[in-house]
């Protein structure tokens, strides 16, 4: 199928990937803050320019079947160690999660 080019622009197509991500996302962060149980999964990764990115997984369960939801990938600027990782999780969780800090606690 063909898109006619009069009714197609670059700007046309970030809006239509900006509606489709905020959906995604708000779907994500309901599924997410409702669930009883998840489990997370993350993985450093260094690109060739010594860059490093972390990408973070959420995972649910429902009527007996794994659910994955990508989360986010986030470039860690202020080092790799524990505390560093666990505050980009955290962070994540309660910006794309929609989770609360009092939801993490408990």
């Amino acid at each position: 199928m063909q898109v006619p080019l009069k009714h197609w622009t670059e700007g046309s197509g970030w809006e239509m990937a900006e509606s489709l991500f905020n959906i995604v996302q708000t779907k994500t962060k309901e599924v997410v803050s409702t669930a009883l149980y998840f489990f997370i999964t993350c993985d450093e990764v260094t690109t060739l320019d010594n860059q490093s990115w972390i990408n973070i997984h959420v995972y649910t369960i429902q009527d007996w079947v794994r659910v994955p939801m990508f989360l986010c990938l986030q470039c860690v600027t202020e080092g790799g160690d524990a505390d560093n990782i666990t505050k980009i999780i955290l962070t994540a969780l309660t910006n794309e999660g929609g989770l609360t800090p009092h939801q993490i606690r408990d």
